[in-house]
């Protein structure tokens, strides 16, 4: 499994976002997140959902304990979790997707202990 989440990973950050070289913001990946949760694959002009899906799931796997999802939850609840959280800041469209989803999942789901140290 964490093989498949490591292929993911890097399928992610390999994935042209666009024809043109995009920096990795919420407004970049922000309509490919929505896209994944309609289950929609492509949406004209923008990135293919897996870019938002690789995002996920490369924060998911290099931020250990961090934050402390419930059991079973999925990828799509992640991007829920995400989107909420990026939709209601949208002054902050312009900054990093990746420390934006990590404020996302820590806010939505935190740990007890949220040292990445402990065990």
């Amino acid at each position: 499994m964490k093989l498949v989440l490591a292929g993911l990973v890097l399928l992610g950050i390999t994935v042209p976002l666009h024809a043109q070289t995009l920096e990795p913001t919420g407004n970049v990946l922000l309509p490919s997140c929505k896209a994944f949760i309609d289950g929609k694959p492509y949406i004209e002009g923008q990135a293919n959902y897996t870019a938002c899906l690789g995002m996920i799931l490369g924060v998911g796997t290099l931020q250990p304990r961090i934050f402390c999802p419930p059991p079973n939850v999925t990828s799509t609840e992640w991007a829920k979790v995400i989107v909420a959280y990026i939709e209601a800041r949208p002054e902050r469209l312009h900054e990093d997707f990746k420390t934006l989803a990590l404020e996302a999942l820590q806010d939505a789901w935190p740990c007890r202990n949220s040292s990445p140290y402990s065990n």
